[in-house]
């Protein structure tokens, strides 16, 4: 499964989801929000102490940190919008 770090300028602008697997997310700042979309609506998960991560569950939309370490099943990967708009990455 491959790790990744990854560092954005601002908050993530859109959002994926990963149908191959959980992703976890361990964020590498202090007071980070990943926020995932279930059963329509957005749940907010505030990550801001040292070893705090998050779980994405296979299939669930999410919009991650901006500086944080991934480990996500690739294969697959959906970008887009949970809300029926297509977001900036949309293919």
């Amino acid at each position: 499964m491959p790790v990744s770090r990854r560092a954005f300028s601002e908050p993530r602008p859109h959002w994926e989801r990963h149908p191959d697997g959980d992703e976890t997310v361990y964020p590498l700042s202090g007071d980070e929000d990943f926020v995932l979309w279930i059963d329509g609506a957005e749940t907010v998960s505030r990550l801001s102490r040292p070893g705090a991560y998050v779980v994405a569950s296979r299939g669930v939309w999410c919009c991650a940190p901006s500086r944080a370490l991934f480990v996500t099943p690739g294969a697959g990967t959906g970008h887009g919008s949970p809300h029926g708009r297509a977001g900036p990455d949309s293919r």
